[in-house]
């Protein structure tokens, strides 16, 4: 992986996913999940609920495995959506009967088959809707995950001087 601000674009988490060079892993994917968790629990979400859904895209089915492992890890309960629209995913968080506190979704939009990432959602709309930047959430990250260097060895940066400037 390289840093999250490479990987940031727009209000989203986005790179390569496949091939020698990846920096969507499912590794960095599982992470990134639990530290959204964290994040909403961080705003008065005492027991999150996320929906998870994704595209069509190759890696779309095992980085929704390892996004739903590392929210799971970090005190969430998961409801997969698996394949399906970006709206869906804002819709599980307003539709009556499914209420969920947060959703991200596996895409990569209109960008080539070999990337994908992660749309984040909250009941305001997107992160960055919620008045927050998607960084915000790369400050949920454990002094754990920060210490052992989990995220970041690949790149030129240190991933934790790039996270929490």
């Amino acid at each position: 992986m390289k840093n999250l601000f490479s990987l940031k674009s727009g209000s989203d988490v986005r790179g390569r996913a496949a091939g020698e060079n990846a920096a969507v892993t499912p590794e960095v994917v599982a992470l990134i999940g639990g530290a959204f968790v964290r994040w909403l629990k961080a705003r008065g979400v005492a027991s999150p609920r996320i929906a998870l859904g994704r595209d069509s895209r190759v890696t779309g089915e095992a980085l929704l495995t390892a996004c739903a492992a590392g929210c799971a890890r970090a005190g969430a309960a998961v409801e997969s959506y698996d394949m399906c629209t970006t709206p869906a995913m804002y819709m599980s968080l307003i539709t009556p009967g499914f209420s969920c506190d947060g959703a991200i979704m596996m895409t990569a939009s209109h960008h080539p088959w070999d990337r994908n990432g992660m749309k984040f959602f909250t009941k305001a709309g997107g992160v960055e809707a919620a008045g927050e930047k998607v960084t915000d959430i790369g400050r949920s990250f454990t002094e754990q995950e920060l210490r052992e260097g989990v995220l970041l060895k690949r790149g030129k940066k240190n991933f934790a001087k790039v996270v929490l400037k």
